[in-house]
């Protein structure tokens, strides 16, 4: 009965990691959606829009330097990542 014990213990412990997991991402969400620079960034991207140089002026300094980094920076899950490749780009 251990390989049943180790079964169990390996899907409690899956279940335990995936939740923290999406309270992670959630979390993270939150904070991300309430950031002033990286909220208008979040709603760019989710409707793939691509600003023009007077709403970009609109956008705070922050925001700019952010999106300026296009396109390395990305919503994944509807979290803003910078996305990398192992040639460092």
């Amino acid at each position: 009965m251990k390989y049943v014990d180790d079964v169990d213990k390996f899907w409690t412990l899956t279940l335990i990691v995936e939740t923290v997991n999406n309270e992670l991402v959630e979390e993270i969400q939150n904070f991300q959606s309430q950031d002033p620079a990286i909220a208008p960034l979040l709603n760019l991207l989710a409707y793939d829009i691509t600003p023009d140089k007077n709403e970009l002026r609109s956008l705070p300094l922050d925001s700019r330097n952010l999106w300026s980094q296009r396109p390395a920076i990305r919503s994944h899950g509807g979290i803003l990542i910078r996305w990398y490749t192992t040639s460092g780009t």
